[in-house]
């Protein structure tokens, strides 16, 4: 009864053993119709020879592949576990042909393609960049260039795999990736053309239009990858884009120029220094007037050279703002430099009180002149100079003005130098010096010198009212015979003064003359004067000698002066 069991369920088990083989051979059957669409679908969809010439083409080629690559590493799992199923019930291992077939040209088509593949994912690295942080770096690209260049080259179609169909796709693949190589290098000396950097917005705009770029496009997004697509219009748009460039930089260098000019505007400011008046008052006025004439004149000559260029019209209005303001600082800082060096030279003379009738027109003036250096002071910006209404014809009435005051005041030094021709040896400020303060014993003394190559100083009476006497620069006094009243007219009294000198001089000569004719051939030097005594003797001299020639006593008159000499040598002056 047992064998009988056992009997039964062997031929159970073998019962559901063929029950699971027909299952597996069905499975089997239904793989195989699935290998068989999948080659049938290969087969019209795999990457053609001719693809490689199209670019889109070879990139949808590679897709395919890698898709169908997985697909058939899916498949191939499920081939060897059917092939193992089979094993497992001693079932004769079933053949695969078309799924074998289809791998195995994938691999081949892989190894072709798989260099491109290589190529493509080496050049999206470099087409990812944004185009603003790339453009400067493009040196990148041409080594990219380079070493595919080299790469080439160096790979070689394998020979002894007796598969001359490889061999032609390996190579013409090479071929392909070199055309593209080519065709790279052909644009990458036009992409200093669209680099941009001195591009403006409109610029990036017409750019855009230029390369047929998508409507939308912005900067900000804009990849290498985006100038790489548009390479065709870069290659035949070349002088366009070289235009373009040079406009914008032509407007670049205008546009900073006046950038330039506008923080120049607003940093720019006059350098004060205190100027302390006959009251005592400070008033601040300006000093380093070269530097700010420098830096005007500077500023007018880049506005001229901005005119040259051919895309001046478009900054033509900001440039004649610019123009108006430098030109009216230019007109008026000159006119202001002569009104503030004549002021400074003017107001010590009319803040002593000279020439009474013109120093209601000084006070104007300068009334006028401490609120323009006070405005300055408190808005220390040059152009805000050039913003105040109607300075220009100010600062010309003012100049006018104190044209006046120093025209009067020529006229008044003149007629001094006519009455006195000595004060022609003086310049005009020791002039007006000397007649603002002509009774003032120290200014006298100061420039009496200047007036008389002999006089050093002049001996004053106790009350300073009156010269006394004139000193020599060795100290010797010299009393005047009359003396002189110091008086407000200063060129009357100097007048007094030069004749003075000369009556004292030719009495004190008299008398050496006759006192040497006391002691005959000798002048009493501790006497008189050096200058006296030399003449003296200088007359006794002449007069003797002609004396001694005619009467051939020319020996005698030898050892007489050499008896003279030895006295005056012996002679003690204290």
């Amino acid at each position: 009864k047992f064998e009988s069991m056992m009997d039964s369920h062997i031929e159970m088990i073998n019962d559901q053993k063929d029950s699971l083989k027909k299952n597996i051979q069905t499975r089997y059957e239904t793989f195989a119709n699935e290998c068989e669409k999948v080659k049938l679908r290969w087969q019209q969809f795999r990457p053609r020879e001719q693809d490689m010439e199209d670019e889109k083409k070879c990139r949808e080629s590679l897709k395919l592949v890698r898709d169908k690559e997985k697909e058939i590493q899916d498949l191939m799992k499920q081939k060897e576990k059917i092939i193992e199923e089979f094993k497992l019930f001693g079932m004769t291992e079933p053949s695969f042909q078309d799924l074998d077939e289809v791998s195995n040209d994938i691999a081949q088509i892989k190894n072709v393609w798989g260099v491109y593949e290589e190529y493509q994912q080496e050049l999206n690295e470099l087409t990812k960049e944004d185009w603003i942080t790339f453009r400067s770096k493009t040196y990148r690209f041409d080594e990219f260039l380079s070493n595919w260049q080299e790469k080439l080259k160096q790979i070689s179609p394998v020979a002894d795999t007796g598969k001359a169909s490889k061999k032609t796709s390996t190579t013409n693949m090479n071929v392909r990736i070199q055309q593209e190589i080519d065709n790279y290098r052909l644009i990458t000396p036009l992409l200093k053309w669209v680099r941009g950097e001195a591009l403006s917005p409109d610029h990036w705009l017409e750019l855009f239009r230029i390369l047929k770029m998508p409507r939308g496009t912005m900067l900000e997004k804009l990849t290498f990858g985006d100038i790489l697509k548009a390479r065709p219009e870069i290659a035949s748009n070349a002088e366009q884009l070289k235009d373009l460039n040079v406009r914008a930089q032509s407007e670049h260098t205008i546009r900073e120029a006046l950038k330039e000019l506008e923080n120049w505007g607003a940093s720019a400011q006059f350098s004060l220094t205190d100027y302390v008046d006959t009251k005592q008052q400070k008033i601040q006025i300006i000093k380093d007037w070269k530097d700010l004439f420098t830096q005007i004149g500077d500023n007018q000559s880049l506005l001229s050279s901005l005119k040259d260029s051919p895309y001046y019209k478009n900054f033509e209005s900001q440039a004649q703002i610019w123009e108006q303001r430098l030109g009216i600082l230019d007109e008026c800082l000159h006119t202001l430099n002569q009104i503030q060096r004549k002021f400074v030279y003017l107001e010590p003379i009319f803040g002593r009180g000279a020439l009474p009738k013109e120093q209601s027109r000084f006070r104007e003036v300068d009334k006028e002149f401490r609120e323009i250096m006070s405005e300055i002071a408190s808005k220390p910006r040059l152009v805000v100079l050039a913003q105040r209404k109607d300075l220009s014809n100010l600062l010309k009435s003012m100049l006018d003005q104190l044209g006046r005051c120093q025209k009067a005041l020529n006229e008044l030094l003149e007629e001094k130098r006519s009455i006195f021709p000595r004060f022609y040896f003086i310049g005009d400020d020791d002039l007006l010096e000397i007649l603002g303060q002509a009774t003032n014993p120290t200014v006298i003394q100061s420039h009496l010198k200047k007036l008389f190559a002999g006089i050093h100083s002049v001996r004053f009476d106790e009350a300073n009212q009156h010269i006394l006497g004139m000193r020599s620069l060795d100290g010797e006094l010299v009393p005047l015979i009359k003396k002189i009243r110091i008086t407000t007219s200063v060129e009357e009294w100097l007048k007094q003064l030069a004749k003075e000198m000369v009556t004292t001089l030719q009495n004190l000569l008299l008398n050496a003359l006759q006192d040497s004719k006391k002691q005959i051939g000798q002048v009493p030097v501790e006497k008189y004067p050096s200058q006296i005594s030399c003449l003296a003797e200088s007359i006794n001299f002449t007069e003797r000698c002609e004396e001694a020639i005619k009467n051939g006593q020319l020996d005698k008159f030898h050892i007489d002066i050499q008896q003279v000499l030895e006295k005056y040598t012996n002679v003690h002056i204290d």
